[in-house]
């Protein structure tokens, strides 16, 4: 029997996966996982609430040290709702242990349940095990089957459609040629809306193979952006043309000091 085509269903422990499922701060599965968009670590949002709110001079990542933002890090942090959702279906349990928790926490201080935790629309999770035993069963019908096809299309679309954007990179010719410089031979790209411009930069750079010591400037509507932009809000914010695909413009890094 060939190895790459083993018989059967293979099965992986979820523990195996702990270096990405694990919150570095608190040390436990990751809840409700937000990540810097400058390094992309992700910790549970309570834990990096508390962590930044406590430092006292300057905001940078728990893990690698990185500056978040001098004045403003709550601008560059995103909810991973994706790893979210990954975490509860493979963590056995662990949906329903945190459901029941922040229940209690509610009950006990007489409050109400915030819409964010709404638990009548709130889909548990299918673990891989309970998606072969429905296969595998003859009670179910195809009524059923059709009304969780509907809420699997409904919560997908949610789940990805708010957090993908896509885009076109350009060659901007200039004067100064440099040799290292050329059209992507892929300018069409698809990637999270929570990316930077810096991401852009070091993407273009491994892309392009250029040298560590070369600069990028990315512009849009022919304005330079920030290295701390994020694509979405250069979309709400600098594109122009609401209806279309966004469109920027790389070229090598123009010093106006010298001009």
């Amino acid at each position: 029997m060939s190895v790459l085509h083993p018989k059967g269903k293979r099965y992986l422990n979820a523990a195996s996966f702990n270096n990405i499922f694990i919150c570095k701060l608190c040390r436990g599965y990751l809840i409700k996982p937000v990540a810097i968009t400058e390094c992309l670590h992700t910790f549970c949002k309570s834990c990096l609430v508390r962590y930044l709110e406590s430092a006292t001079e300057s905001f940078r990542c728990p893990d690698c040290h990185q500056q978040i933002h001098e004045t403003n890090p709550w601008e560059y942090l995103r909810e991973d709702k994706t790893l979210e959702e990954i975490i509860f279906k493979l963590v056995p349990g662990l949906w329903k242990n945190e459901r029941q928790r922040i229940s209690e926490f509610y009950h006990k201080r007489g409050l109400p349940i915030p819409e964010d935790f709404d638990f009548q629309t709130l889909l548990e999770p299918s673990s891989p095990t309970s998606e072969i035993v429905n296969k595998n069963s003859n009670d179910c019908d195809e009524e059923s089957k059709e009304n969780n096809n509907q809420k699997a299309r409904h919560f997908n679309k949610n789940l990805i459609g708010d957090t993908q954007i896509g885009l076109q990179l350009k060659y901007l010719e200039t004067n100064d040629i440099k040799k290292d410089f050329r059209q992507l031979d892929k300018s069409f790209i698809r990637c999270s809306s929570y990316l930077t411009v810096d991401h852009l930069k070091k993407f273009l750079k491994m892309k392009l193979k250029l040298p560590d010591t070369s600069e990028v400037d990315i512009l849009c509507n022919g304005e330079i952006m920030g290295k701390h932009h994020t694509l979405e809000f250069i979309y709400m914010t600098r594109w122009r043309f609401t209806d279309s695909l966004l469109s920027l413009d790389y070229r090598p890094k123009v010093d106006f000091n010298e001009a």
